[in-house]
């Protein structure tokens, strides 16, 4: 497995936290902007390839302040094909942060919480991530990736 510094990502640029929610995707996003004061718009869904010639596809929004130098990705994680991370395949959600500041998803863990429709919400380190280059990916552009 590839260290996070090998395949050129900075540890202290990117956060996970993972949301379960009975939201629809539209409303979590929509409670997002809300409570954390955001304006996630919906961009082209991420495929992803499965097994053989299956593929899943998530819906994503994101998020982006010039002014802040932060990138705020929220994806679907969970599909009938399967999930967008299967390390995280109980969880319904991905916020993918992106930024230049000192860590953020702490204050906004207990923010999320407080969300009414979610039930969980949790920070995930980046060390214990098996797929990562499969999220990272899914922020890039996309081509058909099947």
């Amino acid at each position: 497995m590839s260290t996070l510094d090998e395949m050129g990502y900075s540890e202290s640029a990117m956060e996970f936290i993972v949301i379960s929610s009975s939201e629809m995707e539209v409303r979590l996003a929509w409670l997002l902007n809300t409570h954390l004061k955001l304006d996630l718009c919906r961009v082209q869904d991420i495929k992803v390839t499965q097994r053989d010639n299956d593929f899943s596809q998530h819906t994503r929004f994101m998020f982006t302040s010039d002014e802040e130098k932060m990138e705020v990705n929220l994806f679907e994680n969970k599909s009938p094909y399967g999930p967008l991370i299967p390390d995280w395949a109980r969880w319904d959600y991905i916020l993918k942060l992106d930024h230049e500041r000192e860590p953020i998803a702490p204050l906004w863990v207990p923010k999320i919480k407080a969300i009414p429709g979610v039930a969980a919400a949790l920070e995930i380190e980046l060390t214990k991530i098996k797929t990562l280059e499969r999220l990272i990916q899914a922020c890039f552009p996309q081509t058909d990736r099947r």
